[in-house]
């Protein structure tokens, strides 16, 4: 059974989907568009043998994450967001490569990057025949995606409101001890509060 569900969507993409599962009578295809409650989303979880997330952008995408917390094995796009929970090597991978704006009602913001169906279908194929051995994925899974818990975040959260130390770099990244930039201007700004300017720690 293949369950796709959207919070929100454009209402012609909506209707081309059902017309689509009718035209092809897929009964084992069931496609929904609704605000799950929390209860209602934790029932969906419980329910589902794999989480597909063939998105074409990610901003942080949670979803993934939250399946992985839970031992469910987990087939992503690696691209955007998704990148990180890719390179973890815990996940079915599905390559991205294909670009195209991304279009919304409200204007265009960068690029989307899509997968292949053909891929997808061939990756969804692969998790059902061998299973078991991505379920056994599920607790190094569960190990990973604890450092997204507040308690592991809680000192990355206060480095980025109020840094106590800051280095200019040739990136921007958070760690626990300094906030790295390649912002001039942001550097400037975060000195002017007289803040440490040391070698940040790597760790």
């Amino acid at each position: 059974l293949l369950r796709i569900n959207s919070r929100y969507g454009e209402k012609e993409v909506s209707d081309a989907i059902k017309q689509e599962i009718i035209k092809q009578n897929l009964e084992n295809v069931i496609f929904t568009q609704s605000v799950l409650s929390q209860q209602e989303y934790l029932e969906v979880f419980k329910n589902i043998d794999c989480y597909v997330s063939p998105a074409k952008g990610e901003g942080f995408s949670i979803q993934p994450r939250e399946a992985m917390a839970l031992g469910i094995p987990v087939i992503a796009t690696n691209n955007t967001g998704q990148r990180v929970i890719c390179d973890s090597e815990l996940v079915k991978v599905v390559s991205a490569p294909t670009e195209e704006p991304a279009i919304l009602p409200w204007g265009k913001y960068g690029q989307y990057f899509n997968c292949n169906e053909e891929e997808l279908a061939d990756a969804m194929h692969e998790v059902k025949e061998n299973y078991s051995a991505y379920l056994k994925r599920g607790g190094d899974s569960r190990e990973w995606v604890k450092q997204y818990r507040y308690e592991n975040l809680q000192s990355f959260y206060q480095m980025l409101i109020h840094p106590t130390n800051i280095q200019l770099g040739d990136e921007n990244k958070i760690l626990s001890n300094c906030l790295i930039t390649n912002s001039r201007e942001l550097y400037k700004k975060y000195k002017k509060r007289n803040l440490k300017n040391s070698i940040c720690s790597q760790k």
